[in-house]
């Protein structure tokens, strides 16, 4: 397995930190390398924040993520190699449409030149190649969205966590972007997390699918 989390249990907390209810209770979860799998629920089920945990942006209270076998629970995001793209996007706003996908490549080290030039082909394959230099504010929620994801796949990452990925999108371009991710992932050989409350996002998309619900994980498919 690429991917496990091991006895996992945490608690959501109000603004004065205290303990409220249950995202997870010693959960047990396994993802095998090059595998897309799908995490449904409910909104407030704690979806998110179980990926969020994997990312290593939040801490499980007990429990612990493990890469390849070997535990990561402490390990800080940036040394993970994984990108999660957000549910509200997250794009720079100081940035150029252009320069926020390039983001990243530049974080691992690659040239202005180059990480551009990759950033200019990704965008290319969004429909978005006429938008490079706009400003992020100035595109629909809809491009956005595909700005966004186009700034988690580019780097290449080990794994890669999407949290909701289509859902500003209208049907058509939904489809599309569902078969082009689909297929790139594949033929990159990547493992992939889908969080989604839409059934047919997860059937088109996901090998196998998990519901989260009341803190536990069951398999669907």
């Amino acid at each position: 397995m690429m991917l496990e989390l091991r006895g996992v249990t945490h608690r959501w907390s109000d603004t004065a930190g205290q303990a409220q209810g249950w995202i997870a209770k010693d959960l047990n979860w396994q993802v095998s390398r090059g595998e897309t799998v799908a995490l449904l629920g409910s909104s407030g089920s704690g979806k998110s924040t179980l990926l969020r945990m994997i990312a290593g942006l939040e801490q499980p209270q007990q429990g612990d993520v493990l890469w390849a076998d070997e535990v990561i629970t402490h390990l800080a995001p940036e040394r993970r190699q994984f990108a999660l793209m957000f549910q509200d996007f997250a794009l720079f706003s100081h940035l150029s449409v252009q320069d926020n996908v390039a983001f990243g490549l530049r974080e691992q080290g690659l040239g202005k030149a180059a990480a551009r030039r990759q950033a200019v082909e990704a965008l290319t394959s969004m429909g978005l190649a006429n938008r490079a230099d706009a400003s992020v504010w100035s595109l629909s929620g809809g491009e956005q969205q595909r700005v966004a994801l186009a700034r988690a796949w580019v780097t290449r990452p080990k794994l890669l966590l999407l949290d909701e990925p289509f859902s500003a999108l209208d049907a058509d371009r939904r489809a599309q972007l569902r078969d082009e991710f689909k297929t790139w992932i594949r033929a990159h050989d990547m493992t992939c997390i889908l969080v989604t409350h839409d059934e047919a996002d997860a059937r088109a998309m996901a090998e196998r699918a998990w519901r989260l619900q009341d803190a536990r994980i069951s398999q669907l498919w």
